[in-house]
Formats: structure tokens, sequence, C-alpha cells
């Protein structure tokens, strides 16, 4: 699950309303697409923030029950806000605009938050056949947003396999993955980076040298859709 914030910011222009409803739409836009459901429904919802009148003329104010309904849909990554508001003037003379503000929350599809990151090595670990080795990647996140939670595929090089379905944020702080049959490619879902702008993690994974040949090995960690390798020197 990545979570993301967005504010739509929806104008109603000067009016002198009935009893009747109005319907308003704003749009968003988030980094790429929002999940869909088992049911494909759209994970998205949205809250009121706030809700701002200003009457525009000098009339008596009569209003009676003013009330907001918010609802969103999604299309791919753009959401659509809109807001069902009811103005009662009483006697149908004042005159007025204003303001809703609401605020929009998605979850989005793995990785599609993690607008931009560098993935690179972390320094060369050396190894023999037989040995068990943690070669580590640093990730930053070089975007303008805080990216929560993404997915990382860890390929391990011809004559190496995982130690275990285990990856690394920390001594203390890891997650499960999924192995393939051959146990040289490992798939960690909703790995929680929580990575704010600039900030850096490093990660790693144990691998074990089975009969991979001397010289330098590259381990290819894909995180969201960003690439870069952790290097084991075989000796």
């Amino acid at each position: 699950m990545a979570l993301a914030m967005r504010t739509a910011t929806i104008a109603i222009p000067q009016m002198r309303p009935d009893r009747s409803t109005y319907r308003f739409t704003e749009y968003v836009e988030f980094p790429t697409a929002v999940r869909r459901d088992s049911r494909q429904g759209s994970v998205v919802d949205v809250v009121l923030q706030s809700f701002d009148l200003s009457y525009t003329d000098w009339a008596a104010h009569n209003f009676g029950r003013e009330t907001v309904r918010l609802s969103a849909s999604a299309s791919g990554s753009k959401v659509a806000v809109t807001a069902e508001v009811t103005l009662r003037d009483e006697n149908g003379d004042d005159e007025f605009s204003g303001r809703i503000t609401a605020l929009v929350v998605a979850d989005l599809e793995d990785g599609a938050e993690a607008g931009s990151l560098e993935v690179r090595g972390a320094g060369t670990r050396t190894a023999g056949r037989g040995d068990y080795v943690y070669p580590p990647v640093s990730v930053r996140n070089v975007g303008a947003e805080t990216v929560h939670s993404t997915t990382v595929t860890v390929t391990a090089p011809h004559g190496m396999t995982f130690e275990d379905g285990r990856l690394y944020l920390s001594d203390t702080v890891w997650f499960s993955g999924h192995l393939s049959s051959d146990r040289r490619t490992l798939t960690v879902r909703n790995v929680r980076l929580n990575l704010a702008p600039n900030a850096t993690a490093w990660m790693w994974t144990g691998l074990v040298v089975d009969n991979a040949s001397p010289g330098p090995h590259g381990v290819e960690y894909r995180v969201a859709e960003f690439s870069g390798q952790g290097t084991v020197q075989v000796v």
C-alpha cells in the first residue's frame, strides 16, 4: 500500500441560488495510477477541509441550511472530486460566491508514488564459494514527495542463490518476500521506505556463493522502476 494525498480546491462562482443542488467538479493528479480493489473500484476517498461562503451583495441574508456532499472517482492517475452543494437562500435575493477545500487520499499502485529514486551500489563485498554475503545498495529519494512503500525485486547473478526471502533496511528492520523456484529472484512487496525528499536508505539481502566464477558480480536491486547494483567480488 502506497498512500498519497492531494488537496482539491473547488470554486463556487457568484450566483443567486434557489434550493436546488449544484454540482461542481475539480481534478487532481497523482504520480501514476490509483489502485483498484477486487471489485475494480478505485481505492480513493475525499474529506471536507473547509467550506467558505462570501456575500457579494448588500441584500438581507436569509440563508437556511447549507449542505455539502463530496465524492471521488479515479481514472488512471487522475481523480475527479465532485461537490454536491445545496444552498438554501430562503427568499432568493442573496448573491454570493464560495470555495470548498477537500483532502483526497488515494492508494497508489506499487511504485507509483516513487516519483524519482536513485539506486546505487554501496560498496563491494568479498566472498568465496560456500560463503554468505550481503551486498548493499543505497536508495535516495531525488523526487519532491515522500516515498512511503513500494515493491523491490532483487536478482542474483549466475552461481549465487538467496539465503532466505528477507530484505533488510537495517539490522532490526526486514521484510519477507517471495523467492522464485531457482532461488535467484526475490520479490518483496509493500516495502515501507518512508523516504522524505533527499533522504537515503540502505538495503541488502543475503546470498550464498554456490559456483560463481572468480571476479566481480552484480546483484540487481529494482526499487519500483529504478535499478542499481550491489557488487560481490568472488575470490
